[in-house]
């Protein structure tokens, strides 16, 4: 497992939020193959359920079918030493448009998976290197191909517990004239330093040193 991925922006508007979130976790447990220049991991649909807290059944008849339907990876059958039959998933990697997970994400007890992968797929259409989304709720509803209920439910549980903002002082956005902006206050979402080393390294054990979490200006109810 590593302390944190690079998960390409298009996964948010690709995919709905349990998607997205067990998609992020399986990019966690990835490594990166200098050979084929993507992500790769053989991560079982056991080990998937136990990370994600989500189903076996999810995993097996609906998360995965959906995956390999979508072509987002290229998935490869083999048979390992215990001639046990797995996969193996060649995930996308991405040096621009990216956003930076940590894994603490997996130990966030304070939401269901559906609403971390709610806020992943809203950190996907921030602008880079920033946590705030500049939309108007329509075109993210749009966007993120979520009804407008459920983005209400998302939006109001996650604004009570702080996980989202609403930023109101246009003075805050300099460049950008964003009204009532939704600003994602997570410390797992994290974000990269503007060093080179980071944005070009593929080893993310060395590179983590790079990672600047952010820290959170509230604390969760």
């Amino acid at each position: 497992m590593k302390t944190f991925t690079r998960i390409p922006n298009e996964i948010g508007t690709k995919f709905a939020p349990n998607d997205v979130y067990t998609l992020t976790v399986m990019y966690l447990t990835a490594k990166y193959d200098e050979k084929h220049s993507c992500q790769v991991t053989d991560v079982t649909r056991e080990q998937l359920a136990d990370l994600t807290g989500l189903s076996l059944a999810y995993i097996k008849d609906e998360f995965l079918p959906r995956l390999k339907e979508s072509e987002f990876c290229k998935i490869e059958p083999f048979t390992n030493g215990y001639k046990e039959k797995r996969n193996r998933y060649y995930l996308p990697d991405s040096n621009s448009n990216f956003k930076i997970i940590n894994s603490s994400i997996i130990k966030d007890t304070s939401l269901k998976p559906k609403e971390k992968g709610f806020i992943i797929s809203l950190f996907t259409i921030c602008e880079n290197k920033t946590f705030n989304c500049g939309l108007e709720e329509k075109v993210i509803i749009d966007l993120l191909k979520v009804s407008k209920t459920s983005f209400d439910r998302y939006k109001t549980k996650l604004l009570e517990t702080k996980h989202l903002l609403y930023l109101e002082d246009d003075d805050y956005f300099d460049h950008c004239d964003y009204w009532r902006c939704l600003e994602i206050n997570c410390n797992w979402a994290g974000n990269t330093s503007n060093d080179e080393l980071f944005l070009n390294t593929h080893d993310y054990w060395k590179a983590s040193e790079f990672l600047a979490c952010r820290v959170s200006r509230y604390e969760y109810t």
